[in-house]
């Protein structure tokens, strides 16, 4: 027969003189190549991505020449969002078989949508940046990139599962086990996913998958049987019952074995990596716990430091006040000593009526010096405001004579004037009512004042 791998010469004692292959063994491989790329299809098609990456991976690692193998692998990578590694089977296929290669047409449709590629390259990275953020234990900023990772690529196994696992570190396990199910729905046999699912449902059986058959693209079958005429006859057409018999009884032997043989250590070794992972998921929340309380005494430090600094400012807002008003008094006993009776009277007009937050020594010396200054400042004040209501200046009389009044007293002898000018005043302003209420004053409380016959005749006339 000739070479199945040059196809050049005929083959001596199973070995080609052309290239050194040894037909036989190439042939077993590329048989055992086409049986697990039919199984991998076979996955595929029953959306078990994973079991179908496994098979087909074994399928190129006995025959690496196995195009339909390769181009499938970059499919299923492709559709759970692994974009580099499709790429990369695409591309070592199309440089392979560059003609009739299904390879170089996915590579140029990602190629025409450029935005696209970048977009997925971008959930690539943001991907990566919550790996990072979670091993700096910030599972928010985890989740807000994978979030938008997925965003550009909803089918993004590995970001789904990473986003459960974020979940279930925050003990959302609503939103953990949505995350499952739709990977699950993805690739039913999805091994991190399976382990979460039975985290979060540890006394359920999950149920059997719907068979999807739906890829992105299509692969046929491969033939398993090249070179062999007996490759071409049809089951049931000369396949005799002896060895339909020996098929089934090897079978059910086989099944046996792995019942007995793999299925403990299989079972045992779930359990072991189950165990494992759900002390993995108490060491984390109970190290959450642990940070959860650690950044509550923080937080409360915090509070109790701003109470104290804020007690601590309001304490030297208060000294600052005081200080203040006691350099106000220093003040008005600076002016009053200069003779400045008018600008001590305003400073300590300034202090208001309530001198109880002061020191017993500045409130007796403020006291004094208001008895002191207020009497010789309104007499001040109310000749500076007669001087300039004679000079017919009457806003510039009115505000001297307020402060008159304001620092004066009933009993002082020239008060009846500053009342009388300033219902003048008020009368020449068109205020009637409020120069009547002055008038009224002197003709009730100043019996003997010079200014008593014209209040008088002022009052009827306004009356």
């Amino acid at each position: 027969m000739k070479c199945p791998n040059c196809t050049k010469v005929n083959v001596i004692n199973n070995v080609c003189p052309t290239c050194g292959v040894d037909a036989v063994l190439f042939q077993q491989t590329s048989i055992i190549s086409c049986n697990l790329y039919n199984k991998g299809l076979a996955q595929a098609k029953l959306r078990d991505m994973s079991g179908a990456m496994a098979l087909l991976n074994k399928s190129i690692e006995f025959n690496k020449n196995n195009i339909m193998a390769r181009n499938l692998l970059g499919l299923v990578y492709f559709e759970v969002g692994y974009i580099g590694d499709a790429l990369r089977h695409w591309v070592i296929s199309s440089s392979q078989i560059r003609e009739n290669n299904d390879a170089a047409g996915y590579i140029d449709r990602l190629q025409k949508n450029s935005r696209q590629l970048e977009q997925l390259s971008d959930a690539v990275k943001m991907y990566n940046n919550a790996l990072d953020y979670l091993r700096q234990k910030a599972d928010d900023m985890a989740i807000i990139q994978l979030r938008k990772a997925l965003e550009i690529n909803p089918v993004f196994i590995d970001a789904l599962n990473l986003l459960s696992f974020c979940y279930l570190i925050q003990k959302d396990k609503v939103s953990a086990a949505a995350l499952v199910e739709k990977v699950l729905a993805l690739d039913i046999n999805n091994a991190v996913a399976l382990r979460y699912y039975q985290e979060l449902y540890p006394a359920k059986i999950r149920p059997e998958p719907k068979k999807i058959t739906k890829l992105q693209a299509g692969a046929p079958l491969q033939s398993s049987k090249s070179g062999d005429p007996r490759s071409k006859r049809l089951f049931g057409e000369s396949f005799h019952l002896t060895e339909i018999l020996s098929f089934l009884i090897g079978l059910i032997v086989a099944f046996a074995l792995l019942y007995i043989l793999v299925m403990p250590g299989a079972v045992a070794a779930s359990r072991s990596e189950l165990a494992s992972l759900r002390q993995s998921l108490n060491e984390i929340e109970t190290q959450f716990q642990i940070e959860s309380e650690e950044s509550a005494n923080q937080i409360a430090d915090q509070a109790e430091r701003i109470r104290h600094l804020e007690t601590e400012n309001q304490s030297l807002s208060t000294q600052a006040q005081l200080r203040g008003r006691v350099d106000v008094i220093v003040s008005a006993g600076a002016h009053r000593d200069a003779g400045e009776v008018g600008e001590a009277a305003l400073l300590l007009g300034s202090l208001g009526d309530d001198l109880g937050d002061l020191p017993d020594d500045a409130r007796n010396t403020a006291e004094s010096l208001m008895m002191e200054v207020y009497p010789l400042a309104s007499r001040q004040f109310w000749e500076e405001g007669v001087t300039e209501y004679n000079l017919g200046n009457f806003t510039e009389a009115l505000q001297l004579l307020d402060l008159s009044i304001r620092f004066g007293a009933p009993n002082l002898n020239f008060y009846d004037s500053v009342l009388f000018y300033r219902g003048s005043i008020a009368e020449h302003r068109n205020d009637t009512q409020l120069a009547i209420q002055y008038y009224q004053r002197i003709v009730t409380e100043y019996r003997g004042s010079a200014y008593l016959q014209e209040a008088q005749n002022r009052f009827r006339n306004l009356n």
